[in-house]
């Protein structure tokens, strides 16, 4: 949350990959309540200055509710969804009110798949061994890596 006015921003990692068909929200009451929010998908390098420079995955106009609604996104924009970072830039108080949400919930599908972050599963050779090494043109070194 920002200190200075009423954005808000907050990032949703997931331990598996989803599919996303909807968003809920519970805002809180007395026009704190978000009036806009900006959905970017699988960013974890957004900060307040970018998500205002960035065009989002989907735009949402919000409801002026305390209760939960729930707001159909793009089928296709969020099919391989791995974190979702929502970006709220002001509420129903149009002043430097903090913004206030109460719930936040997704409609969707989970997969088997897990995220991986960019992590490869890889076996280093974590001590050379000499023998799994041979070059024929070695003075003084066997087979067996000894002199």
């Amino acid at each position: 949350m920002s200190d200075a006015d009423p954005e808000m921003l907050i990032y949703i990692p997931f331990s598996h990959v989803v599919k996303i068909r909807g968003l809920c929200l519970i805002g809180v009451p007395d026009g704190q309540a978000p009036s806009l929010v900006r959905i970017y998908t699988n960013r974890d390098d957004l900060t307040f200055d970018s998500a205002r420079r960035l065009d989002p995955t989907q735009e949402l106009p919000l409801a002026n509710s305390a209760e939960e609604v729930s707001y159909p996104l793009r089928a296709g924009k969020f099919t391989a969804v791995s974190s979702v970072t929502l970006f709220f830039p002001k509420n129903f108080l149009m002043n430097d009110e903090p913004t206030g949400v109460l719930h936040i919930g997704f409609l969707g599908e989970g997969s088997d798949r897990k995220v991986t972050n960019g992590v490869v599963i890889a076996v280093y050779e974590s001590s050379p061994q000499v023998r799994d090494h041979r070059v024929s043109h070695t003075i003084g070194v066997n087979a067996d890596g000894l002199s």
